[in-house]
């Protein structure tokens, strides 16, 4: 994933995994430079902050919301929902 130019200059190009990772010169570069060094620290310690492939490409397929299935309440209009996970 590929920080977008603020101003079409770039500066403090970092390699991360075998991709060069630049980050915008000007009012936010700062906050993209620190993002870049965050990005780069989880990698080194194991992390994984970038989403897979596949996740981009199903994310990629979807044209529209979901719409309406039988049998699933709404529950947009709650203060708070809460899902139990079972293991």
């Amino acid at each position: 994933m590929a920080i977008k130019p603020m101003n079409n200059t770039f500066h403090n190009a970092a390699e991360t995994h075998g991709k060069v990772r630049q980050t915008p010169q000007g009012k936010n570069g700062d906050r993209a430079t620190l993002a870049g060094i965050a990005h780069r620290a989880m990698i080194e310690r194991g992390r994984e902050p970038d989403f897979p492939p596949k996740a981009l490409q199903e994310l990629a397929a979807i044209q529209k919301p979901a719409g309406v299935t039988d049998g699933v309440r709404d529950l947009r209009d709650r203060l708070w929902a809460s899902v139990k996970a079972i293991a």
